[in-house]
């Protein structure tokens, strides 16, 4: 069985649990992944089986986008609760911290599970010059990544990849009204 993901108007097919595998070619088409519509991978959610190679490396880049972008935060927010101007801003910071920790982790497991190698990842760190304007851009980035997660999610059908994505999207948007409100109590 087929599924179109959300995104209209696109051409990339998620196939899941097929009914006809003559549709399949007899080949992998990844290497490191192990195909079969019978038997999951010793993970604990079925695998789908990922055979359009386009899709599959859209989403492995999708995963390190997370990466870059969870690592890049946690640079950021270890630099912006150091200029927090009282206790309950630096509380606030920490719970963002902790849990961009925690996607960090499950985006890194989620890669290498998926692609069978560790992720290798740089990123720029955030640059700001005062505690407002690292707010503003902690707001944005968090909006960002909550927009970019959500797509993913609606993307696949593969449910472990989505519940990934989903505690991630849902944790930013937390974020971002934290960071706003943060913002807005500054200039009070």
């Amino acid at each position: 069985m087929y599924h179109q993901h959300a995104y209209p108007n696109t051409n990339y097919w998620l196939a899941s649990s097929p009914q006809n595998p003559s549709h399949y070619p007899s080949q992998p088409l990844h290497p490191q992944m192990t195909y079969s519509t019978s038997q999951p991978i010793s993970m604990s959610y079925p695998m789908p089986d990922y055979r359009i190679q386009g899709e599959f490396q859209t989403l492995l880049a999708s995963i390190m986008n997370g990466i870059v972008g969870e690592a890049q935060a946690i640079d950021f927010y270890s630099r912006l609760i150091q200029m927090a101007p009282n206790e309950r801003h630096r509380q606030a910071i920490q719970h963002a911290l902790d849990d961009e920790k925690v996607h960090l982790e499950l985006f890194s497991q989620l890669y290498t599970d998926l692609s069978g190698q560790q992720p290798q990842y740089t990123f720029n760190p955030v640059q700001f010059q005062t505690y407002q304007e690292g707010l503003y851009k902690a707001y944005e980035g968090e909006l960002e990544a909550y927009e970019e997660y959500r797509n993913v999610y609606l993307f696949t059908m593969d449910q472990r990849v989505r519940d990934v994505f989903l505690r991630a999207f849902t944790d930013e948007i937390e974020h971002a009204i934290r960071f706003s409100f943060l913002f807005f109590d500054q200039k009070l």
